[in-house]
């Protein structure tokens, strides 16, 4: 089965949102690690061929970031700080899930509403995680007099709300439209959203192979692009003060 390919303008998205120069990293660390496990990788659809088109687009961005001029466009000015965003954002609704299932364990119903499964799914394409984040904000308001006591408070609120705002102005109403593109920064773009997608599906596959082998699932993860990032305690939680 051949995996997914979003429209061209998510895919000029997704590469908008990338920085060239960790991804190139990441996937250069990923490729000799996938031929040295390829035969765990192979039932999870990660064959050679996966290798060689991966080194193919990694060579094609080598080179285009030597261009002076390509790399004046590596992000969008709008789009610089939209990565971190992005998981700061996808940080606060695990928060927000761990809060729920406080309160909500036996409420299956009103949990399934709060907790975005795997917030991390929608990390590529800006425009699904504000969707997302977005639906969560509604259903926590709704949901907040069941969960204050356990830290769903304004101030937890407000950080959500703030993000998704300063997501909103970072992506705009519509996508990037290629063809206000030159040629070369279109195919810049794809390229990074191609690098993106690739070392996403070796790390999922990685992780899943060595699901059972903790540290050799680690060496999968993608520190490079997606460092992880939490929502503090402190901050997630105020402590009531005692009764006096």
């Amino acid at each position: 089965m051949v995996a997914y390919q979003p429209p061209d303008s998510v895919l000029i998205s997704v590469g908008a949102c990338q920085k060239v120069e960790p991804l190139i990293r990441a996937g250069r660390r990923l490729s000799p690690l996938v031929q040295k496990d390829q035969p765990h990788l192979a039932p999870f659809g990660i064959d050679e061929e996966s290798v060689v088109g991966l080194k193919r687009v990694l060579n094609d961005l080598s080179g285009m970031s030597r261009d002076r001029r390509i790399m004046k466009n590596d992000n969008p000015v709008q789009m610089t700080e939209v990565q971190a965003l992005m998981a700061q954002i996808r940080a606060w609704m695990q928060t927000l899930r761990l809060i729920g299932g406080l309160n909500l364990a036996l409420d299956g119903p009103a949990l399934s509403r709060l907790a975005s499964a795997a917030p991390e799914l929608a990390e590529g394409y800006p425009r699904d995680l504000l969707e997302d984040l977005s639906h969560r904000l509604q259903t926590a308001s709704d949901l907040k007099p069941r969960l204050e006591e356990v830290g769903l408070d304004d101030a937890f609120l407000g950080r959500g709300r703030k993000m998704r705002a300063q997501l909103q102005t970072a992506i705009g109403k519509d996508d990037i439209n290629g063809e206000n593109l030159s040629l070369q920064i279109r195919r810049f773009y794809s390229r990074k959203a191609q690098a993106f997608l690739s070392v996403k599906r070796i790390s999922r596959a990685g992780r899943l192979a060595f699901a059972r082998v903790p540290r050799r699932a680690a060496l999968y993860h993608l520190d490079e692009i997606e460092p992880p990032v939490l929502e503090p305690a402190t901050r997630a939680v105020r402590p009531k003060r005692p009764a006096e």
